[in-house]
């Protein structure tokens, strides 16, 4: 190697902290412009020169964000000043850029380009559609205006989550550190939340039911005895947080996460016959109010402590959707444009002004037409086919846990997105990611000669 090119990465290393220093400064002015507090000036200056350490350890680009992402409330005046502010804009960034400086140092082999996932050129599509999508749609509209939580911005930080997920996450210490940050995001919410105001937020309640997964994976591994009992705390309170918001979507999400479990569960009959006790004892117990949420749906009579509520959520949805797919009609080739939802759908519901269409594919569909919400539903359901057969073909060792557990997750994901709208949501991108990611590990391993045997032989344990 020439000594030029051994100067590269210190290069690049240099731009990258000046570029974050810089980055720093103008967060740190923007901020004090809008008048944040000290506390909120230094967590979101802090935020950013932490990103300086990315070209060393590139895993800490995806904790900054997911934490500056999730653990406040979405629905709170701090969350949309962070969004506001572009906080997310320049961590995405500023970890990419960490992430490409990591990479280019001597020490860091670099998959061939035959092994990268399918994913990372479907995502490369999806976001050059979406791309196309909004160019005409600011031609259309020049004086387009963007709501802080649905910015064309997110799709384009979901797809750097996705590409970091993919080259970080094939390693167990990366892939456990990620699935505890995941599950700890809820967790912290809902103490910075508060317990009443948990009640009915289905944000809180999608990222419980999506971690859940990760949690369990923690809690049934062979480790310390402290950390399996963190593990199972944080099942009980990721579960508790799911009971506390009582949101009907997150247990369509529950119940394909549990159903994607089961069918890849060694012990089918017990898991089921367990299933069916439990239940049996819920319903022996009686309806809970959470139960009774559900009874609108079979009982229009129905006269507990919600039930107004819960009927007119379901008529709601149903003229959201008859009004998103009138509306993909009127552009079924382009959409409306990324973060033109809302807008959309006021065209067509004008009492809905300000309500999403609470479906993913439909929101896919809406704002970047047909054929965007093809690509978009090839990247979420191809993820969990080719995660599928990742499963039946590797050994019951680490990788095949790991990719039960991300599986497990997106149709959490797709389940919670079938009733509330979270196309967007840069968290879902990292899941796909991570399946890229340990599809590429199994690639390398096959290359080098060393990936361990199929199911049904002895094999050494996963070096992950």
């Amino acid at each position: 190697m020439t000594a030029a090119a051994q100067r590269l990465p210190e290069r690049w290393i240099a731009a990258h902290t000046a570029a974050t220093l810089a980055v720093a400064l103008y967060i740190g002015y923007a901020a004090w412009q809008r008048g944040f507090g000290a506390l909120g000036l230094a967590l979101c200056v802090g935020a950013v020169l932490m990103l300086t350490l990315a070209p060393r350890f590139p895993l800490l680009g995806l904790v900054v964000f997911l934490a500056a992402a999730y653990v406040l409330p979405r629905y709170g005046a701090d969350h949309v000043a962070l969004l506001e502010l572009g906080l997310l804009n320049a961590l995405a960034a500023l970890a990419l850029s960490g992430l490409l400086a990591w990479r280019a140092q001597p020490g860091v082999a670099a998959a061939p380009l035959r092994e990268w996932h399918w994913a990372l050129p479907c995502m490369t599509l999806f976001l050059g559609w979406a791309a196309l999508s909004l160019a005409f749609a600011l031609v259309r509209d020049p004086d387009t205006e963007f709501f802080a939580r649905h910015h064309p911005a997110q799709i384009l930080q979901g797809a750097v989550l996705l590409a970091l997920a993919a080259f970080l996450l094939s390693r167990r210490t990366a892939a456990m550190t990620i699935g505890l940050v995941l599950c700890l995001l809820p967790v912290l919410r809902g103490f910075i939340q508060g317990s009443e105001s948990i009640y009915l937020d289905a944000d809180i309640a999608a990222l419980a039911v999506i971690a859940l997964p990760f949690a369990l994976l923690h809690a049934f591994e062979r480790q310390a005895l402290w950390s399996r009992g963190l593990a199972v705390v944080l099942v009980l309170a990721l579960v508790a947080l799911i009971g506390m918001a009582q949101n009907r979507g997150a247990v369509l999400g529950l119940l394909l996460m549990l159903l994607a479990l089961w069918i890849n569960s060694r012990y089918r009959l017990r898991w089921l016959l367990v299933g069916l006790a439990l239940g049996g004892a819920l319903l022996a117990a009686g309806p809970t109010s959470y139960v009774k949420r559900f009874s609108v749906l079979w009982d229009p009579a129905a006269s507990h402590a919600t039930a107004s509520l819960d009927r007119s959520t379901v008529e709601q949805r149903l003229r959201l959707w008859q009004s998103a797919w009138d509306t993909v009609l009127t552009r079924p080739i382009l959409g409306s444009g990324p973060g033109r939802e809302v807008h959309a759908a006021a065209n067509r519901l004008e009492s809905d002004r300000k309500l999403v269409t609470h479906n993913s594919f439909l929101s896919a569909a809406v704002e970047t037409g047909i054929v965007g919400m093809m690509l978009y539903a090839a990247l979420f359901l191809g993820s969990l086919v080719h995660l599928q057969i990742l499963i039946r073909r590797e050994d019951d060792g680490w990788r095949r846990r790991q990719a039960r557990m991300v599986q497990a997750a997106l149709c959490a994901y797709i389940g919670v997105g079938l009733v509330i709208s979270r196309y967007n949501m840069q968290m879902a991108y990292l899941l796909v990611g991570w399946g890229a990611a340990l599809h590429m590990a199994a690639a390398a391993e096959a290359r080098l000669g060393s990936a361990p045997k199929r199911v049904g032989t002895a094999s050494a344990p996963l070096a992950h």
